[in-house]
């Protein structure tokens, strides 16, 4: 079994699969243990869209080829279906971090099969504390987007959501896209790519973002 974890140091983002509101899940409390980190974490929920937790908001499934890390909280059924879905969409395969519960032996010989890189049986949190591990990218607080449709004039709105600020739930069914500014950025979702289109030449991305909410 993997015991040096050094390489966790360079991850920039960590996607939290089957992140949870219910705050005496594991999948919840992750986001407290690791504020401080420095990891870029995402919450991933399809069934939470139009939600936050802790200041991030959910996403209904990772949104980019540029993906390092998921930390799967899931059955092994389901982390068995999350997993053919992403083959199934992307070329890439980040590094699959099992946590207890998530693996059996079809989701390890799937995985082993596929040659696709992972670690199973122990925790990603309790490994990085006892390890001391701090990501070296520090992303800060990122400002976060969305957009829904407005059920009464059935326009789409764009908000700017501030860092840890909290929201009125939203309708996932009128959501149209959710992410932050890193999303924002290299998203290829025609939104985030719309917007992106709208950015003056003396302004940054987030500026732009601000001045169309």
């Amino acid at each position: 079994m993997e015991t040096d974890f050094q390489w966790l140091k360079q991850v920039k983002s960590v996607h939290v699969i089957g992140a949870s509101k219910k705050s005496d899940k594991p999948s919840n409390r992750i986001f407290l243990d690791m504020k401080n980190s420095g990891w870029r974490l995402i919450p991933i929920n399809p069934q939470s869209v139009g939600d936050a937790i802790h200041g991030l908001p959910f996403r209904p499934f990772p949104q980019n080829e540029q993906s390092e890390l998921f930390v799967v909280f899931l059955s092994p059924e389901s982390t068995l279906e999350f997993l053919k879905k992403w083959m199934y969409m992307h070329s890439s395969k980040p590094h699959i971090w099992l946590q207890p519960g998530a693996e059996n032996s079809d989701v390890i010989h799937w995985l082993k099969q596929a040659n696709w890189p992972f670690t199973s049986s122990i925790c990603w949190v309790e490994t990085t504390l006892e390890q001391d591990l701090i990501c070296e990218y520090s992303n800060g607080n990122l400002p976060w987007y969305i957009q829904y449709k407005d059920e009464t004039s059935h326009c789409s709105i764009w908000r700017v959501i501030e860092p840890e600020s909290s929201i009125r739930v939203i309708d996932k069914e009128t959501v149209e896209w959710v992410g932050d500014l890193v999303d924002l950025e290299i998203d290829p979702h025609q939104i985030p790519q719309y917007i992106r289109t709208l950015q003056k030449a003396d302004e940054t991305l987030e500026e732009t973002a601000k001045r169309l909410s």
